[in-house]
């Protein structure tokens, strides 16, 4: 069966179910439909001639090689070396070997984004506007458009990828597990340190000629009368923000009043009113309550995002072995530019 035949399968299926009488009961609806779509792809799912289940070799010209090239040092504006050479070959045959499995596996049939692909496509080609989108599919097919379509491509390449990423083992990492792939990504979990201060304004328009004068004897007051910081804000003028903040790190303050406001807060002692402290606001002083070092925190607290993370590594490890088995069903043949040396025969391309 190729791609347009499978255009075809909806009617049948319509046919099919009008023809069933349906017992009242989803989980039965499910598993007939199931039996149903399973005796169709039995039907269908298989190519017309062996010969199209063969893989086909896959072949880098010399003007693909220099046309990746090409297109490298646009990207970069980089002339490539024959190291880059080799890697820009090495994934185009990667995304080649693919792109020719999800062919040969069929995985473009009844792919509703390859579909579409194709009837937009011969809808911009074809000069009857009224035909049906199903005989545009079928036109589409006929002329191979699914074969040169570079959107097509990659769909298919992104599904097959997907496919032998899913391919690998299911079973769920126990806790040793996960534990050690916290600890050997702590720069992706650790929580950076926190700081809890409050903080008095004074705006620079409303001190006009005596901003500083004015910030040092508020300073003196609050120090020499042990202001606490929660009664301390009305002394000042009215911030936008809170005087009062919750813990924050380091990135908050430089977001919230520069990268020199938040050095200087880390370097204040706790417990203490600082001097003033100028921001792109005006003049602070600030109180510090207390600090909160950096941590990495215990796995129960990020569990979820430590085994997203483990399994997403696992599959692209599937992946990258699968793959690598997959290149060895494939005749690959590179014509390399004359700058380039040959690698053996033995060698990845």
């Amino acid at each position: 069966m190729d791609l347009a035949d499978l255009v075809r399968a909806p009617l049948l299926v319509s046919v099919a179910l009008r023809a069933v009488r349906w017992p009242r009961k989803p989980a039965v609806h499910f598993a007939a439909i199931g039996a149903l779509l399973f005796t169709l792809v039995g039907a269908w799912g298989g190519p017309a001639t062996t010969s199209e289940r063969v893989r086909k070799p896959i072949v880098l010209s010399a003007s693909q090689v220099e046309q990746l090239l090409e297109r490298y040092t646009q990207r970069t504006g980089l002339r490539a070396t024959e190291q880059d050479a080799r890697a820009l070959v090495d994934r185009e045959t990667d995304e080649d070997v693919l792109y020719s499995e999800a062919l040969f596996r069929g995985l473009d049939r009844g792919d509703r984004g390859v579909q579409w692909r194709l009837i937009e496509k011969m809808t911009f080609l074809s000069d009857e506007p009224e035909t049906n989108p199903r005989d545009l599919l079928g036109q589409a097919v006929g002329l191979a458009l699914d074969r040169e379509d570079q959107v097509v491509r990659r769909i298919l390449i992104e599904k097959m990828r997907l496919a032998l990423k899913h391919a690998g083992s299911a079973d769920a990492p126990d806790d040793s597990e996960l534990a050690a792939y916290l600890e050997s990504h702590r720069d992706r979990f650790v929580q950076p340190s926190q700081v809890r201060i409050s903080q008095v304004y004074l705006a620079r328009e409303r001190h006009p000629g005596s901003l500083e004068r004015d910030a040092a004897k508020l300073m003196e007051e609050l120090r020499r009368e042990s202001v606490p910081p929660e009664r301390a804000a009305d002394r000042g003028d009215p911030f936008p923000l809170d005087s009062l903040a919750s813990l924050v790190t380091e990135r908050e303050l430089i977001a919230r009043f520069g990268s020199a406001f938040a050095r200087a807060v880390a370097a204040l002692e706790p417990g203490r009113w600082s001097e003033p402290i100028p921001s792109v606001f005006g003049l602070h002083l600030v109180f510090v309550h207390e600090r909160i070092p950096a941590r990495l925190p215990a796995l129960a607290e990020v569990r979820g995002r430590v085994l997203y993370g483990f399994l997403a590594e696992r599959r692209e490890e599937v992946l990258a072995k699968r793959l690598h088995a997959l290149r060895s069903e494939y005749e690959v043949h590179v014509e390399w530019p004359a700058w380039i040396a040959s690698p053996s025969a033995a060698g990845r391309p």
